[in-house]
């Protein structure tokens, strides 16, 4: 079965990015995916449910939703939050 993963992050992405790439956020985060997608305000995205789509359109079986936040230095911390989100 194969598994998409959708990043959800509150607040503003930093004008100068994110500290990491944030591939390495899911490699941390422990969560297996085959294919991520990542939502914040300055993303094409707007709101889960278009990540959403756009994975299952794709093929995905399985979405996962990580919720995150952005720190004062530009960095992602998982809230601990996550959704199992089907179809």
């Amino acid at each position: 079965m194969k598994t998409g993963a959708i990043i959800y992050v509150a607040g503003e992405e930093p004008r100068s990015g994110f500290g990491i790439n944030p591939l390495e956020y899911i490699k941390r985060s422990g969560v297996i995916a085959d294919q991520w997608e990542m939502v914040t305000h300055n993303s094409g995205h707007f709101d889960i449910h278009d990540a959403w789509h756009r994975l299952v359109t794709q093929g995905m079986q399985q979405v996962l939703c990580l919720m995150a936040e952005v720190t004062q230095d530009g960095m992602l911390r998982f809230t601990g939050r996550q959704l199992r989100l089907c179809g």
